[in-house]
């Protein structure tokens, strides 16, 4: 994303609200981008992202026959184009041998409500009604695992599919949050497949100590480093060990942009060092926190009200 000219004016534009759109004028000083191309065939482009996956062996290389395969996708609230990977990605698995009735969905609600029928239909697109899909469940202590906590203290209790699954796929969209720094990653699974405690615990970290008092400053929008947040998050995810990762990063009409092609984002839903234009990556998340602290280029900073 390059960053244009600075500049006051007046802006006339649109919020969706539900399956409504409503019109909105500001006067605002605005930050303006480069808009990055679409892609003319998504779905050609996320067959040649698997077969070519960014610092990860191919799913070829990590799944075999047998196995159970929990993939976590987000729910109706957090568009990510699933629909069109969900599909692409469940044919990858049949081809190494996996067949539906070893793959299960695990709708990643966080605290959310559960989701509709429909609201299924709309996620998994033609997939629907193939495999096994389920709600996360934040508050039945039966449904979760615990896993002890974190250097920090932060009680970490996980869905107890995905945590009895043999390999464990994420998928999500990488956008700005607005204390996490960045969607996408980690958030997949903290918040997302996490009891209630573990997700209230790690949004209270945006908190100073009381002897301080007040909100950390650094638990910003865009801002990775030294936020409190995004270091809870982090570490409470990697205890899952998940295996394989899928983000997209979508256009602001939530359509795929052109492929990142060489090694960058990672977990922490950071944006790839040196990309000017991002869609997906595709990758193992690791064994390891280290790689998910990369310092990103200063023209990914976007501030709010700049």
């Amino acid at each position: 994303m390059k960053a244009g000219p600075q500049r006051r004016r007046f802006i006339k534009t649109s919020l969706k609200y539900g399956s409504e759109t409503l019109p909105l004028e500001l006067k605002a000083q605005v930050l303006t981008s480069t808009p990055p191309q679409e892609l003319p065939n998504p779905t050609g482009e996320i067959r040649r992202a698997l077969a070519h996956p960014i610092a990860s062996p191919p799913l070829a290389e990590i799944v075999s026959p047998g196995e159970h395969i929990v993939i976590i996708t987000s729910d109706i609230t957090r568009y990510t184009g699933s629909e069109l990977y969900l599909p692409i990605l469940v044919e990858e698995l049949n081809l190494c041998g996996i067949p539906d009735h070893d793959i299960e969905i695990i709708i990643a609600l966080g605290i959310h409500r559960k989701q509709s029928a429909e609201e299924h239909r709309k996620i998994l697109g033609a997939l629907y009604g193939r495999v096994t899909v389920y709600d996360h469940e934040c508050d039945d202590p039966e449904q979760l695992a615990d896993l002890g906590r974190t250097s920090s203290g932060l009680p970490v209790q996980i869905n107890q599919r995905v945590m009895a699954a043999d390999r464990v796929i994420v998928t999500g969209t990488i956008g700005l949050h607005y204390f996490a720094g960045y969607g996408g990653g980690r958030k997949s699974l903290v918040p997302g497949v996490a009891g209630r405690t573990t997700c209230m615990a790690s949004h209270f970290a945006i908190f100073n100590p009381p002897e301080q008092g007040g909100r950390n400053a650094k638990a910003c929008t865009a801002n990775l480093d030294s936020n409190p947040v995004h270091h809870a998050i982090l570490e409470a995810a990697t205890m899952i060990k998940p295996d394989f990762l899928l983000n997209t990063v979508l256009t602001a009409t939530n359509r795929s942009p052109s492929l990142l092609r060489r090694p960058g984002t990672s977990a922490s839903g950071r944006l790839p060092t040196g990309a000017d234009t991002v869609h997906c990556t595709l990758g193992k998340t690791g064994r390891s926190g280290d790689r998910f602290l990369r310092r990103p280029p200063q023209r990914h900073q976007l501030h709010p009200g700049t």
